[in-house]
């Protein structure tokens, strides 16, 4: 059983993340779309402005951190190096599709310093401007920028991607 799991999990691609974050969106879909709002979910909201990153080994120059803190270790990770990496929020495989941060260098190849032993296979997500971030996390208070109940979901609610999109290496993908 754990055998067949574990074969099973390692076939999974960027398509299973993609088809996941579709059918959360579909399911969320067959509500009202609340007041105020242009995208049903996070996962509506990443589909719309996201896009793929190829993973690659973790660098030996970046230092590994803490699992269970993707949006301050990532973010960290940008901070402590101006203009080398871009943070990104999104959905990344790790066994299942889950929310996650992590940063990408300037070929747009990841830098995961939470899952660097190379748990995250698969990474679909919005690269984000460092002023963007950096801003919503004072107000807030807290990581992260696609989980902003706090200010009511802004970016749900159809902010300008020229405010908070990251535009990086065009011809990657």
């Amino acid at each position: 059983m754990i055998t067949t799991l574990r074969s099973m999990i390692a076939t999974l691609t960027i398509d299973d993340v993609i088809t996941y974050m579709h059918e959360i969106t579909r399911f969320n879909q067959q509500r009202e779309l609340p007041d105020g709002m242009v995208f049903f979910c996070i996962e509506d909201f990443v589909l719309a402005y996201g896009r793929q990153f190829p993973s690659q080994p973790f660098p030996k120059h970046v230092r590994k951190r803490r699992l269970g803190r993707c949006f301050s270790n990532a973010w960290q990770l940008v901070e402590s190096n101006p203009g080398a990496y871009t943070y990104v929020e999104g959905f990344a495989l790790y066994y299942i599709p889950m929310e996650h941060a992590w940063c990408v260098d300037r070929s747009g190849h990841v830098v995961d310093p939470t899952w660097h032993d190379g748990r995250g296979s698969q990474y679909f997500g919005v690269p984000f401007k460092a002023d963007f971030v950096r801003a919503t996390i004072l107000e807030r208070k807290r990581y992260g920028v696609l989980t902003d109940f706090e200010r009511g979901y802004p970016l749900l609610r159809g902010a300008d991607p020229a405010v908070f999109r990251e535009e990086i290496c065009h011809g990657i993908l």
